[in-house]
């Protein structure tokens, strides 16, 4: 596991590194374990749809990127990443909230996505994701209920000022706690779990 240390500590380094983007490096790692991850903290079976799922802004083609999109059998999940407690995105958030006073919110961001895709320039990209999710957008087509989950450091998470209703916040230590989980990668979780909890203090 000498390397697993090796990488995760240089990515831990890189907090202090002004404009380092540290969600970039860690989102990657994240993507493997993350469905077995927060489905151990709210206590029920996810699974990942997709990283970076584009969702419409306002009327517009133009597209804002979940982190993570994730479900369950009963609702929608959206995990935004956040490694620096002065990070934030009002906006963003705001597009978020609207989403979860939506009806057939599943429905409606699969066809957002064919919108997003159909109008943009990098169409190719777009149709290789969407080929490679289909059978898990025809069930999240299904779903009309959407809960929104931050993954922020510990001093984020206590800023009044970050509170949104309708959403969970997850800090990194609380995923060093709950890292037993059933993957393949176990060990390596507890490994990685252990250099993100540095992360609370950022």
């Amino acid at each position: 596991m000498e390397f697993l240390n090796t990488l995760m500590q240089t990515i831990i380094d890189g907090k202090d590194t002004p404009k380092a983007q540290v969600e970039r490096y860690i989102s990657p790692i994240l993507e493997i374990f993350v469905a077995k991850a927060i489905g151990k903290i709210v206590g029920k079976e996810i699974e990942l749809v997709s990283a970076e799922f584009p969702i419409k802004k306002g009327d517009s083609y133009q597209s804002t990127n979940i982190d993570f999109l994730l479900a369950s059998n009963d609702e929608i999940v959206f995990l935004e990443l956040k490694t620096d407690s002065t990070s934030g995105n009002a906006s963003q958030m705001s597009i978020y909230e609207e989403l979860t006073r939506c009806d057939c919110i599943g429905e409606k961001l699969v066809c957002d996505f064919n919108d997003i895709m159909n109008h943009s320039s990098k169409k190719v990209k777009y149709k290789k994701v969407y080929e490679k999710i289909a059978p898990k957008l025809e069930r999240i087509k299904k779903l009309d209920k959407l809960s929104i989950i931050y993954l922020v450091p510990k001093n984020l998470k206590e800023k009044s000022s970050f509170c949104i209703d309708k959403k969970t916040v997850i800090t990194f230590g609380e995923l060093d706690v709950n890292n037993e989980i059933e993957h393949s990668f176990a060990d390596e979780w507890k490994i990685i779990t252990s250099y993100l909890k540095i992360l609370d203090d950022n």
